[in-house]
């Protein structure tokens, strides 16, 4: 628990399924308890924001919507000013909605087949939630004061309902591969917890009929990105600007080995992990190994202060756009720290080495010279 930095660019809303509705358009029909007048707003997550799509009129307490999808598509419905969305699973067919707009998570919805498979999964899923957000929760609060095995017990217990939380998940995809929401599921809760030949075999058992969906289309672009930039792979060219404002490229380190480390100065796990590789880099820096280091942060003033506490002395480069990152996205970063360790032609021979598996690595390759 708590030992990465994830990112997710999460709207933590779920997906859709095909049905055998034979209709070329969707009608959405709602009913707003209370209210008889006012604006609903249906929406679509463009990019990580929100965008509204089609505005309608509140008459007599009711609204519609109409229109047509090619596949099934998640939109939201906000209603006048309220913060809350519903998440709507829109497909080609007559979907109802009965709307209390104080408490618009409970709305309950019918005709569209998706949202059934949703909402199976979602009360699964809320057990485990509720119970790693009670550990979580009572971690801090002791955390200034409790022992260093009291903590410790908590994670491992947080860390037990989590792998159960998992086991559930991949469960519920394979017993409903045949639903678009088992593609949204693996892209939500598995993509960046599985490695690349997980992530491909989970997907690949998904039914074939899901071939064109968009969220199945995504699952195999990160799989090609993934094997990319995997073990036995050229490591990709990597050219960013050093605290200086020079360009430094990765291929200039060719001919050692190379530790390229993502981090950023406001990551609390990456911090804690630098006193590991400046030891490391003090003890094999002489023997042919560099470190390439690649900063998440957005603002120099932050990230120079972060080299010079933690006393860093290898190369440091950024675009200084955090998650945006230019070498994070080639490198299919979704967590900090991340490191890549190449060989001396630039090959990747290992990921993700910390701590006493890197020194333990490093002890490895100079042994043999």
């Amino acid at each position: 628990m708590m030992k990465k930095i994830f990112f997710y660019a999460i709207i933590s809303v779920l997906i859709f399924s095909c049905t055998n509705n034979n209709t070329n358009n969707f009608s959405i029909n709602g009913v707003v308890n209370s209210t008889d007048t006012g604006k609903v707003f249906l929406q679509t997550v463009v990019e990580n924001k929100l965008q509204t799509i089609d505005t309608a009129e509140i008459s007599k307490g009711a609204f519609t919507f109409t229109g047509t999808v090619n596949d099934p598509e998640l939109y939201l419905i906000k209603i006048g000013n309220k913060e809350d969305l519903l998440p709507l699973f829109v497909e080609n067919s007559e979907i109802t909605i009965k709307i209390n707009p104080d408490s618009i998570g409970d709305a309950v919805v019918e005709g569209s087949e998706s949202q059934k498979v949703f909402h199976s999964f979602s009360k699964g899923l809320e057990e485990y939630q509720k119970k790693e957000n009670n550990i979580y929760a009572q971690y801090q609060n002791i955390r200034k004061t409790a022992s260093k095995e009291m903590l410790e017990d908590l994670e491992k217990l947080y860390d037990s309902i989590y792998e159960q939380q998992q086991v559930f998940v991949k469960d519920f995809v394979l017993k409903n591969n045949s639903s678009a929401v088992s593609a949204y599921i693996i892209l939500r809760h598995l993509i960046y917890q599985l490695d690349v030949d997980s992530l491909q075999k989970m997907t690949n058992s998904l039914d074939p009929s899901l071939s064109e969906s968009k969220y199945v289309k995504k699952l195999y672009e990160r799989i090609k990105l993934l094997k990319t930039v995997a073990v036995g792979q050229p490591a990709p060219e990597i050219t960013l600007n050093d605290i200086n404002g020079n360009p430094v490229s990765l291929s200039s380190l060719k001919g050692k080995y190379v530790l390229i480390d993502f981090w950023a100065s406001w990551c609390r796990p990456c911090r804690d992990e630098n006193p590991n590789v400046v030891k490391a880099y003090k003890r094999f820096k002489n023997k042919g190994f560099e470190i390439f280091g690649v900063s998440f942060d957005t603002k120099k003033e932050n990230w120079e202060k972060a080299i010079k506490d933690d006393n860093i002395t290898w190369m440091q480069v950024s675009d200084l756009k955090g998650w945006k990152c230019a070498a994070g996205k080639l490198y299919a970063v979704n967590s900090i720290p991340h490191s890549v360790l190449i060989d001396k032609q630039g090959i990747i021979i290992a990921n993700d080495l910390r701590g006493e598996d890197l020194t333990k690595k490093l002890t490895e390759i100079f042994a043999e010279k």
